[in-house]
């Protein structure tokens, strides 16, 4: 996968954050920040095919306890 970099503007105080959990975790500031937007990029996913799945009037909705019940939990 090819890489580019682009720039950004943060607050300070997530900055200062960012560099204080790449010192401890050991990981280079870039790194947390592309990891930061490929989970937040994850989330928004699902949650869009959550709400396709919602608004389409074929795909059965079932309340948790129906889950837990086909599930045998």
């Amino acid at each position: 996968m090819s890489k580019q970099a682009v720039s950004i503007t943060l607050d300070t105080t997530v900055i200062e954050k960012i560099d204080l959990l790449a010192t401890t975790s050991d990981r280079p500031r870039s790194w947390l920040i592309a990891q930061a937007i490929d989970s937040y990029l994850l989330d928004l996913e699902d949650a869009e095919e959550a709400i396709k799945r919602s608004r389409d009037p074929d795909d059965a909705v079932i309340s948790e306890d129906e889950l837990r019940k086909t599930l045998g939990l």
